[in-house]
């Protein structure tokens, strides 16, 4: 478009130059560029985690060389797939650096402890990845179990993230083969057993002293585990009452379809009554304008337009020169201080004042837009035949409407009526006369608003030939009287003779859904989310009484919430339903994956206390998260419970294997968590492009594991000696 534009300025006047007023194109560049410093952060944070936890460089390194690695093998397969770089696949990334490392890290974690057994090399990689595989392999089919129903599940969540389930999926599996396969090699190689007690340099001075801190956190762990060991019913009640409570703040998250980008923009929509004039509404296009100019200097650029472009015919002008739209395009985030919000409340109060014209704002981004239409996110359908009870009805509503908090800018579909000419064709003559209504009507619209009678062909060029009466022949009343009707015998009749013309009013336009006519009143949400806006029209819509025949259901963002939230729940179950299966089938046991999987509903506590400590609302982007996280919360208890098992096949009894499987799976549990949770910390707090969308599914994802693993450190062992029959007397005697 711009190489276009180029062309078209060299045949313009000097005083001239096109530009392009709306272009999204630097807000979408923006978007990937923050994404991409976000997955680069988030390396960083990933690579820093695993020196500390491995305390060796090589170590790290090779954790670390899991990530391009994975990430490589990943763009071919989006390649494969077709895929693009967008701020999803992007955002896929981010998300998949934290979770591509943690096999790596389970493997060479225990290869390090082979290694300091007095293994060598070569059988320490073996022996060790051996170990842990069945572990690896069956916590990252439960990840990936978790999203295959997102893209499978169909409506709108498929579409908007069934390519960041498809990338991720890609990445983890990725991820399996280069833990299992590289991985091991490079240990093999590279891995070298260190002196703990050797202090040559700076980095084996830092290594010592994290030695000391893990191994003081290992023996703290120890002790705490022992103590729920004792205290089991303690530990149970104190879980019970940590999840009641947090189904208690459940009321104070609100809920929403899609967060709302900063995407650079407002829209001001304006109406005059019908009727008026185009070149007044052109008038107060230019007021607007200029109140544009004096009022937002975070303003770049500026669109108008009125009336209807590209109509086709007269009539369709003149019925929409009333209306009009004004596009403001914004500086970029960075160089502004206040949101579009803001922006939009500052001229409400101006534009309030203007007499006779009724303007609504808007910041919401096109996509929504399309999917809701031009009303409104919160859109209430008012169903009923009656065209004067409906009006009546939804005059009620709107008023209902306005008085809800965050409530602005409320409109009906239907708007005024305007006035008509009625031409009531008496039947029984017309047929006398060899007539029927279609003919006489097409005869009327041929003289007044035209019709193509046929086409001129000159060169290979056709220019459509329009008829229709001269405009001194049809600007009068008697005009419509005076029109002559051919009848089937060649002779000619007045309307006025077969017909009765009539003055009134009549709709612009009646909408039907269903087979049944609605009227359709919205408003824009601001200040508060969605759900909670919803919930108090309904009370207040309870309060109307609906004239006989008339009923009303939520329609816009809140109709598409309430379907996208049934599929992704339905996705939970499907996801939790596989990731037992997937558990059952690794550990050929019923029993440990029922106990690995009390950590899910205890990640949705995690979950529940980050939205309410941050102010975040549940939304779509949220509940992806929160199905994303039933997928790796399960993955520390599936690394703890299998080393335990492992441990009691050698010989160990209950205490003995939930304590010392506790001890050494604490390392990689908790490097593991707090990998993905760094990872994920660029995103919770990045405030560039694109930001609203992907700061609450950080902040789930974040909230809900950092709960997870706490749980998954103490309840699951606890659970285990339960259903082991192990007694507390016996750890008190130990």
């Amino acid at each position: 478009v711009r190489e276009k534009l180029e062309e078209i300025k060299k045949n313009l006047p000097p005083d001239v130059e096109p530009r392009i007023v709306m272009d999204n194109s630097e807000f979408i560049l923006a978007s990937v560029g923050n994404l991409r410093n976000t997955v680069l952060w988030a390396v960083f944070f990933v690579f820093m985690v695993l020196l500390f936890f491995l305390r060796d460089l090589r170590a790290a390194i090779i954790v670390a060389v899991a990530i391009p690695t994975s990430l490589i093998i990943t763009f071919l397969l989006m390649w494969l797939a077709g895929y693009t770089i967008n701020t999803d696949s992007l955002a896929s990334l981010a998300v998949a650096v934290g979770l591509v490392v943690d096999n790596a890290i389970v493997v060479v974690d225990n290869i390090n402890r082979h290694r300091h057994k007095g293994e060598r090399p070569k059988e320490g990689a073996v022996f060790g990845a051996n170990e842990v595989a069945r572990a690896v392999f069956a916590s990252t089919l439960t990840t990936v179990s978790i999203f295959l129903p997102i893209i499978f599940v169909g409506g709108i969540a498929a579409i908007i993230f069934g390519q960041f389930a498809a990338i991720v999926t890609m990445a983890l599996v990725a991820s399996l083969f280069t833990a299992l396969m590289l991985v091991p090699m490079l240990s093999s190689k590279l891995l070298k057993v260190r002196n703990p007690n050797s202090s040559r340099s700076i980095l084996d001075f830092f290594y010592n002293r994290g030695e000391k801190v893990l191994t003081g956190m290992e023996q703290l762990y120890v002790k705490f585990l022992n103590w729920s060991l004792e205290n089991r019913k303690t530990v149970f009640l104190s879980c019970v009452v940590l999840f009641a409570w947090s189904i208690g703040i459940v009321g104070f998250i609100g809920t929403e379809f899609f967060p709302e980008q900063d995407q650079n923009r407002v829209s001001a929509e304006y109406e005059l009554p019908i009727g008026t004039r185009y070149e007044r509404t052109g008038v107060v296009a230019q007021q607007l304008q200029t109140i544009t100019e004096n009022n937002v200097p975070e303003r770049r650029n500026s669109f108008l337009r009125w009336g209807v472009y590209g109509g086709g015919s007269h009539y369709a002008a003149e019925e929409e020169s009333y209306k009009g739209i004004l596009f403001i395009s914004l500086k970029p985030k960075r160089q502004r201080d206040v949101s579009p919000e803001t922006i939009i409340k500052r001229l409400r109060k101006i534009t309030d004042k203007m007499p006779g014209a009724t303007i609504r704002f808007s910041a919401e981004d096109p996509l929504a837009a399309m999917m809701f239409g031009g009303g409104g996110k919160l859109a209430v359908e008012l169903y009923g035949h009656n065209m004067d009870e409906a009006r009546v009805y939804a005059e009620a509503v709107k008023s209902a409407m306005a008085t809800v908090e965050g409530v602005d800018d409320v409109q009906i579909s239907r708007k005024e009526e305007k006035p008509e000419l009625r031409v009531i064709i008496d039947r029984e003559k017309a047929s006398n006369l060899g007539l029927d209504v279609k003919t006489i009507g097409k005869t009327i619209e041929t003289f007044f608003a035209g019709s193509t009678a046929t086409r001129y062909r000159e060169r290979g060029n056709e220019y459509d030939v329009e008829v229709r009466l001269r405009p001194k022949d049809r600007d009068r009343i008697e005009d419509l009287r005076d029109v002559s009707i051919s009848m089937p015998n060649g002779g000619q009749v007045s309307l006025v003779n077969i017909a009765k013309i009539e003055e009134g009013l009549g709709p612009t336009k009646i909408e039907r859904k269903d087979q049944a006519r609605y009227i359709t009143v919205s408003g824009q949400v601001s200040g508060r989310d969605l759900g909670s806006v919803a919930n108090d029209v309904r009370k207040a819509l309870e309060k109307i009484p609906a004239p006989p025949g008339f009923s009303y259901k939520f329609a816009g963002a809140e109709k598409e919430k309430k379907e996208a939230f049934r599929l992704l729940m339905i996705a939970v179950g499907l996801g939790m339903v596989l990731v037992y299966m997937v558990m059952a089938s690794q550990f050929e046991s019923y029993r440990d994956p029922f106990i690995i999987f009390f950590s899910i509903p205890f990640g949705i506590v995690g979950v529940i206390i980050a939205l309410a400590l941050t102010g975040q609302a549940m939304s779509v982007v949220s509940f992806l998260a929160l199905i994303m996280l039933v997928g790796i919360v399960v993955n520390d208890g599936i690394v703890l419970i299998s080393y335990v098992n492992i441990l009691r096949r050698r010989g160990h009894d209950v205490y003995s294997a939930i304590i010392e499987g506790g001890r050494s799976r604490l390392r990689p549990v908790i490097c593991t968590s707090c990998t993905t949770m760094l990872a994920m910390t660029p995103l919770a707090f990045s405030r560039g492009e694109g930001a609203e969308i992907w700061v609450p599914f950080a902040v789930t994802v974040i909230g809900g594991l950092f709960v997870g693993t706490i749980i998954t450190l103490v309840l699951m062992p606890t659970l285990y000696s339960v259903f082991e029959g192990f007694k507390a007397s016996a750890a008190r005697a130990t």
